[in-house]
């Protein structure tokens, strides 16, 4: 144990970044405690009665601070090792006692031991602070999860430095070339992956080990991307991310201990070891850019003239490089000739990218392969509407569907020299993203194109048909709103009625409504709910309608009047009228909408017809005696002199544009009555009047003071 671990050397290690390291707790541990601080004070300006429910409070925002680790881990590392890069404090370290590895171990242990405390130290303090905060839950996992993420974050960046500093000799390279090493292998395999997605529109990485070059396989870039409190698809609990960034983190120490053990004292102040490495590593940070150029290239088909452009910024890149690490410009001269390396290097990308398009279109199934399909919902945490979650979430094993699919795939192959807008000149208006599952039981993901709209077709098929037309149970609901109606009570009871219309009406009737639904353009008002299934978020609308749901539409309209009195509403925009000096000025509207959409659907905005309208009709009980005998209206009444512009009508019907500096007035809803043939016939007189006195009229603006 001696041989690999030394407490001296540990606790001088502790000792020797504890500036640094105690910069850093004081900073995370601060920042930390101040989200759920802030959480803690702004509980308190809550109204007396205010209802709030309780917040979910998961990984990411349980200790946010720890992302900083990205910056804090990498420095101490660098702090710690810093003395590779001076000839007499390594021949100092090379010279203990005690054999390198064991320095190696117990100077890593020292920085992993600071970073872990600080973690474990604000993940403690959070939890308690949590705990108080009220109207906010946080999980025992979501902090062990946090923990644990944040410091496996580290450990890979441990790692990626400590390489660096054990095959660099100086503070530019070390710093450059642990950016190569995080990034390059990264790079590489994004140009790839990309390049192969622009020749092979059909490869999908869901089926591929390549994507672990993701931009979300990153784990830094993860986190950040992950800063949603309500995630749970999050690389914080991301089993199979985690681990291969841990290997990584360990592979990545190991090889830095092995370099460290080899390395020689003579390295210190050297950009490179050797001029072998020097020049790999400059091959190495050019390489990239050559890549982005052939990636343009084949994004655009074609060579163009601006792609030079790539080729002089890698060679600047090149004499950069040299001047920072090796300050001498004759090294710059003589390094010339290896600039056709990265450019060889970048051809074979290119022939990698086609080689392995080959590959993919050689490896598509056969029809009699594919066992089920199912549509690809990709990592987005929302479903969409509850039929889309049922699509997304349910695989398809109808015959006609499998024979489409696999038409699909011959079709999307013969389709690859198309541009998009060819594809669809030529039909192939579907597109979509499928799981095929094939006898083997392997599942392979492919893009593709074709003539049928996919979700369409999923929809309607014999497995999903029935499951699409079902609504969805109670405990999956998280919320219900109704237009209009402010009470939960009022909500929950109307969803309660809308489940029995619905289960009352047979297959045909559900077909009707869902197309109705789906389809209308008018619609008297919706019930909207938004739910959890298989931990994705999905949405519903649901119209209501008198003939397809009557026990959910009464209720509607029986608990929206009595939110709004109608005759107490429309007595209050009659006098509101009658009791402005110039109503004319003001913007006014008035539409009633027969319910069951074969009667009468009025809409005007002439003050003189809403005036007499309202000043004529009777508004007493019988305007709300609902009866089966007589037509129920949607009244919308509007009201405004708030808006800087609108329309006037003068004496002669002249309608023009006018601007009203003293707004006062604003009146807008909906009111449900019954109104009889005869107070409909009476309107249509009274507009008929107007109306034949209406003459031509030029538009103008007016100021009204």
């Amino acid at each position: 144990m001696k041989n690999i671990f030394s407490k001296s050397l540990y606790l001088q290690g502790l000792r020797k970044i504890r500036t640094a390291a105690i910069a850093m707790a004081i900073i995370i541990i601060a920042v930390n405690a101040l989200v759920p601080i802030i959480c803690i004070v702004d509980s308190q300006f809550d109204f007396p009665g205010m209802n709030r429910s309780v917040q979910i409070i998961e990984a990411p925002v349980a200790a946010p601070a720890g992302l900083g680790m990205i910056l804090f881990a990498p420095l101490l590392t660098y702090i710690m090792f810093s003395y590779l890069n001076e000839r007499r404090a390594s021949d100092f370290y090379h010279s203990l006692p005690q054999k390198r590895i064991c320095v190696y171990i117990s100077f890593i242990a020292a920085i992993l031991t600071w970073i872990a405390a600080t973690l474990i130290a604000s993940a403690i303090l959070n939890a308690i602070l949590w705990g108080i905060a009220r109207y906010y839950s946080v999980s025992v996992l979501a902090m062990v999860m946090s923990t644990v993420t944040y410091f496996i974050t580290a450990l890979m960046l441990v790692g990626f430095m400590a390489l660096a500093m054990t095959v660099t000799g100086t503070a530019v390279s070390n710093i450059l070339v642990f950016i190569l090493f995080a990034l390059f292998i990264r790079a590489f395999g994004l140009f790839f992956l990309y390049g192969l997605q622009e020749v092979a529109p059909i490869f999908n990485v869901t089926n591929s080990w390549l994507g672990i070059f993701d931009f979300d396989f990153f784990l830094p870039l993860r986190l950040f991307m992950d800063f949603d409190t309500y995630n749970r698809e999050l690389g914080f609990y991301d089993a199979g991310l985690l681990c291969y960034w841990a290997v990584v983190g360990i592979l990545l120490l190991v090889a830095a201990g092995f370099f460290y053990h080899r390395r020689k004292s003579e390295s210190a102040t050297k950009s490179a070891p050797n001029q072998i490495m020097q020049h790999i590593y400059r091959i190495a940070v050019t390489f990239p850019f050559m890549m982005l150029m052939m990636f343009m290239i084949l994004l655009d088909e074609n060579f163009e003239s601006y792609h030079l452009i790539f080729i002089v910024f890698a060679a600047l890149v090149w004499i950069i490089y040299e001047l920072l690490t090796t300050k001498k410009i004759k090294n710059v001269l003589k390094s010339a000739p290896l600039f056709l390396v990265p450019v060889l290097l970048s051809l074979g990308y290119v022939g990698s990218v086609y080689a392995a398009r080959g590959v993919v279109y050689n490896t598509t199934p056969e029809r009699d392969e594919i066992v089920s399909v199912q549509m690809d919902g990709g990592s987005n945490r929302y479903y969409g509407t509850w039929d889309a979650a049922i699509v997304y979430s349910h695989s398809v094993e109808d015959p006609d569907v499998l024979d489409m699919v696999s038409v699909a795939l011959a079709e999307t192959k013969e389709t690859l020299h198309m541009t998009s807008s060819e594809r669809y000149q030529q039909g192939y208006t579907g597109q979509a993203t499928l799981t095929l599952e094939l006898k083997s039981g392997k599942k392979v993901t492919y893009n593709l194109v074709s003539r049928f709209e996919f979700y369409n077709t999923l929809v309607n098929s014999d497995d999903l048909y029935a499951l699409c037309h079902t609504l969805p149970p109670d405990e999956m609901i998280d919320s219900i709103h109704v237009d209009s109606l402010s009470l939960r009570e009022y909500q929950n009871a109307i969803w309660a009625a809308f489940r029995e219309d619905y289960a009352a009406m047979n297959d045909q009737e559900k077909a009707g409504y869902y197309n109705w639904n789906n389809r209308s353009s008018y619609t008297m008002t919706y019930i909207y709910i938004n739910g959890t299934y298989r931990d994705r978020n999905f949405h519903g609308q649901y119209g209501l309608d008198p003939q397809f749901t009557p026990k959910a539409y009464a209720l509607y309209m029986e608990y929206h009047n009595r939110e709004n009195p109608p005759l107490k509403g429309l007595e209050n925009v009659r006098d509101t009228l009658n009791a402005i000096e110039n109503p004319e000025n003001h913007l006014v509207s008035l539409e009633i909408i027969g319910t069951d959409k074969t009667n009468a659907s009025i809409f005007t905005e002439d003050i003189r017809v809403i005036k007499e309208f309202l000043n004529t009709l009777e508004i007493d009980k019988h305007l709300i005696e609902y009866t089966t005998a007589k037509t129920i209206y949607e009244v919308n009444t509007y009201v405004d002199t708030d808006s800087a512009n609108y329309y006037m009508v003068d004496e002669n019907g002249l309608k023009q544009y006018v601007e009203v500096e003293d707004a006062n007035y604003y009146i807008n809803n909906t009111y449900y009555v019954t109104l009889s043939d005869e107070d409909i016939k009476m309107y249509y007189e009274i507009e008929k009047k107007y109306q034949n006195n209406q003459k031509n009229y030029e538009t103008e603006t007016v100021i009204v003071d």
